[in-house]
């Protein structure tokens, strides 16, 4: 059987539709893909972006975190130091003999003499989780004895005036010698005499009167925790 020249012509047109049509829909497939791509990489960057954003802000966080472990390193090495230092200004020891040593050269840089020392046992106390021993001491001071009477009642006077200045001065002392840094001044009692009339004082001769200071003080030494 003989094809004619138009069958051929009808098949050719039918063959190229369907291959267009082959073509075609391969082709749209392909944009669809190509879409579907381009929207998944278009999420994908903004998950990205928002991944970063929170990296950011945790290296952010993690290094605001780690300045406050550093600034509370150095508080907590300040704080130690500062501990052992104030540990060290404690005496571990608060003997009686020492402090009377102390008080006595003291006092004899005043040209004041010890009438009475007296010391108490060690008492214990515990402020805030810290243990302390105190010790008091209960003293008297007065003017060394004198050599050669007084026969004038102003010239009296100002004898009184400088012996206690010279008690207080001593007191001073006390207060500013590191040794009793950890020391307070509890009780001053001073006694001051009544300046006589020119008779009583000239018969009294060199056993005149002086001011007397009666004196307690405590000390403190660090027990521990």
């Amino acid at each position: 059987m003989k094809i004619s020249k138009v069958t051929w012509i009808i098949l050719g047109i039918v063959l190229l539709a369907v291959g267009f049509g082959i073509i075609y829909t391969l082709y749209s497939r392909q944009i669809q893909e190509q879409d579907t791509l381009k929207a998944t990489v278009a999420n994908n960057q903004v998950t990205l972006a928002g991944i970063v954003k929170e990296q950011e802000k945790w290296r952010s966080e993690l290094a605001a975190i780690q300045e406050q472990l550093v600034r509370k390193n150095a508080e907590v090495e300040a704080a130690r130091k500062a501990l052992i230092e104030a540990k060290s200004v404690w005496p571990r020891n608060t003997q009686s003999i020492e402090y009377d040593e102390k008080i006595f050269a003291l006092a004899k840089g005043w040209a004041l003499e010890m009438q009475v020392i007296t010391a108490t046992d060690e008492n214990i106390i515990n402020e805030q989780g810290i243990s302390f021993i105190n010790h008091t001491f209960t003293f008297t001071v007065t003017g060394k004895p004198l050599d050669v009477g007084f026969s004038d009642v102003p010239d009296y006077e100002k004898f009184l005036y400088g012996r206690v200045a010279d008690i207080l001065g001593f007191l001073s002392d006390i207060n500013k010698d590191t040794f009793f840094s950890t020391a307070r001044i509890d009780l001053v009692s001073l006694q001051v005499p009544f300046v006589p009339d020119q008779e009583t004082l000239v018969s009294a001769g060199i056993d005149v009167e002086q001011p007397v200071a009666s004196i307690t003080v405590t000390v403190y030494s660090y027990k521990g925790s």
